[in-house]
């Protein structure tokens, strides 16, 4: 039986060794050890509040995967960013990434987190309520490859505000060549 729960800081290494697997397989070996890089500054490099991850577990294996870290805007706004999301390649095309990222979404609505945006493929993120939106109503911190791959999920009944100035992320993903 599955079991989603906040990380383990123990499975550091699983984890990585998760995104490094997805993402080569999906990509190639160069996007696997990037992202897996990016997995594990997330949890050895970011201050506690400024990241929550989730991970799918069955028999005693993480199949799953999920981060959200915090962005900044300089109105004072704070939103959370969902990246990166890895389901074990065996696992995938089962709903399990739906599902991990619902919970992702409701743990951070029940601490008072208004948006979550995340940069990837709208057709798969819109399943779990994710839209399009526009680089001049939410500023991402670095220029887009992809413009159409900045998405926002409300998780708040208030109507989505322009933000004006500057946005800030992590560290782990404090490098323009990742945007």
């Amino acid at each position: 039986m599955m079991k989603i729960s906040l990380y383990n800081a123990k499975d550091l290494e699983e984890i990585e060794q998760l995104y490094i697997d997805v993402f080569t397989a999906s990509e190639n070996e160069t996007e696997g050890q990037t992202v897996g890089l990016i997995a594990y500054k997330l949890m050895t490099d970011t201050v506690d509040g400024n990241v929550y991850a989730f991970t799918a577990v069955e028999d005693d294996v993480i199949i799953g995967c999920v981060f959200f870290s915090k962005l900044t805007f300089s109105n004072n706004r704070t939103s959370y960013m969902l990246s990166p999301m890895a389901i074990k390649t065996s696992e995938q095309k089962k709903g399990l990434g739906q599902k991990l990222i619902s919970y992702g979404l409701n743990e951070l609505k029940n601490i008072g987190v208004e948006t979550v945006l995340t940069y990837g493929d709208p057709s798969f993120y819109s399943k779990v309520g994710f839209a399009a939106v526009s680089v001049e109503v939410i500023p991402p911190p670095f220029k887009l490859s992809f413009s159409d791959g900045w998405l926002v999920n409300s998780l708040s009944t208030k109507e989505l505000e322009t933000i004006t100035g500057k946005s800030g992320c992590v560290k782990a993903f404090n490098n323009a060549d990742l945007w």
